[in-house]
């Protein structure tokens, strides 16, 4: 549900700050071609993960 969605990106969220990384909810994006290269039936967020700018 969209609600898990929203509490498993939250955690993601926690962790990259404490391993000193960065990310951002992304909901803009093409549905069908994010599950054709995923395999996700429905996606919701991508959650890229990199060093945030200093």
């Amino acid at each position: 549900s969209e609600i898990e969605a929203g509490l498993v990106a939250q955690n993601i969220y926690l962790n990259t700050v404490q391993e000193h990384l960065g990310t951002v909810a992304v909901g803009a994006f093409e549905d069908e071609g994010l599950s054709f290269l995923t395999g996700v039936e429905r996606p919701l967020y991508l959650l890229p993960l990199g060093y945030p700018a200093r």
